[in-house]
């Protein structure tokens, strides 16, 4: 569940631990009341969601690389590997 970017919180109220599914545009979440049963929920909304995608004939979301790349100018490249510089004197 943890390679999945899962986020599971206790619920209070009903008594249950409930999961969601994070970093993906689709809402996938589950619950159960112990932790067999919410691993079990856990791959049943798995299944559920990869057979609605396939039976929509959509593509599953998968989960962003955590990865940004942007463009940088060399000399701010530059300087971003650079010690810092001391404070100027007053």
């Amino acid at each position: 569940m943890q390679r999945a970017g899962v986020r599971p919180w206790y619920d209070e109220r009903d008594n249950i631990v409930v999961g969601r599914i994070l970093g993906i545009r689709s809402i996938i979440s589950f619950h159960g009341e112990t932790v067999a049963e919410l691993r079990l929920r856990f791959e049943q909304a798995i299944d559920e969601y990869l057979a609605e995608c396939k039976k929509g004939g959509m593509a599953p979301d998968k989960p962003a690389s955590g990865k940004l790349l942007l463009r940088v100018p060399p000399e701010v490249r530059g300087r971003a590997g650079s010690p810092p510089r001391p404070p100027a004197s007053a």
